[in-house]
């Protein structure tokens, strides 16, 4: 029981630590020891609330209640019911299933949540589970403070979906598919992120786009974009720049803003390269690149000169 107890601490903790900075979190509960249930709920700052119930039967079975109702995290609203289910094992040990319903992301239904865990050694294992269009695994110790390690899988994100929950006041309509991992590894107050996704053949506002891949890290809630490319149907070809700041949503548009598109260069000692268009077509690529070699002697001349190479994989 008591390690049921601490992952309804944890929910409560993730809860302020989300939504309340600077906020004074409170929670109302109850436990009944004779009943073998307790609840407790956890109120938003403006709006919304989270409930957790929970109940054991004679034979060490558990079962578990997370009721999410408007629960207002920094980036977006979530309502759902996730229930589980929890067997007793030896040695203190515990495994179960993990589902939910009705579940509504900013007021928009996704796809239920569905899982398997287990909690061994004072840590809780999450494997196989899929929420909306997102899957992965991890880990979470459910004693200070509370390390965990996640990996998350993109499969088919709906860049729009994705863009009204960053920029709820977007008015423009964008197309395209995210594809990718991230990784999230620390703990609830020091969450270091890195990951890279991708999407090909899409427009966001007035960008088309043929292929996008993005880089990502840094220590939540400050994620820099480092080492990302974007090609333009015209097959122009940049390098894409920037920083976010994920905890000020309200100027989440301007920080976007501020990205820089900068020419796709490499540098050497010898030599120069700037990529400026290239056309991917099935298995081959054709690249125009612009090169300024070095002279490596005294009394020679710098070289300028422009590149036609296509590369064909078998």
């Amino acid at each position: 029981m008591r390690k049921i107890l601490s992952i309804t601490a944890f929910l409560i903790l993730i809860s302020c630590e989300s939504s309340f900075a600077g906020y004074l979190c409170s929670f109302s509960g109850k436990l009944n020891l004779k009943e073998k249930t307790g609840e407790v709920s956890v109120p938003f700052k403006d709006k919304g609330l989270i409930i957790g119930r929970y109940k054991e039967d004679s034979k060490g079975k558990y079962s578990f209640l997370l009721s999410l109702d408007h629960a207002s995290f920094s980036l977006f609203e979530l309502s759902s019911e996730i229930f589980a289910n929890i067997i007793a094992e030896e040695k203190g040990n515990f495994k179960g299933e993990i589902k939910s319903r009705y579940s509504l992301l900013n007021f928009k239904p996704i796809k239920e949540l569905r899982g398997e865990f287990s909690i061994e050694d004072n840590k809780f294992y999450l494997k196989d589970f899929s929420f909306a269009n997102i899957s992965g695994a991890g880990f979470l110790s459910l004693e200070e403070p509370y390390k965990l390690e996640v990996a998350l899988n993109l499969e088919s994100v709906d860049i729009n979906d994705l863009i009204d929950i960053a920029l709820p006041d977007n008015n423009s309509f964008s197309v395209g598919e995210l594809f990718g991992k991230i990784k999230a590894t620390g703990n609830i107050k020091s969450l270091f992120l890195q990951g890279r996704v991708q999407s090909r053949n899409g427009f966001i506002k007035n960008l088309n786009y043929d292929e996008l891949t993005l880089n990502l890290e840094g220590l939540f809630p400050n994620v820099r974009v480092v080492d990302s490319k974007i090609t333009g149907t015209d097959g122009l070809k940049f390098s894409l720049q920037g920083s976010l700041d994920l905890s000020s949503e309200k100027s989440l548009a301007q920080q976007i803003k501020a990205f820089h598109f900068l020419p796709l260069v490499k540098k050497s000692d010898s030599e120069v390269e700037w990529t400026i268009k290239s056309n991917k077509e099935d298995d081959s690529l054709t690249e125009l690149k612009y090169f300024r070699r070095k002279s490596l002697y005294s009394g020679e001349e710098e070289m300028d000169m422009f590149g036609l190479g296509r590369t064909i994989k078998f």
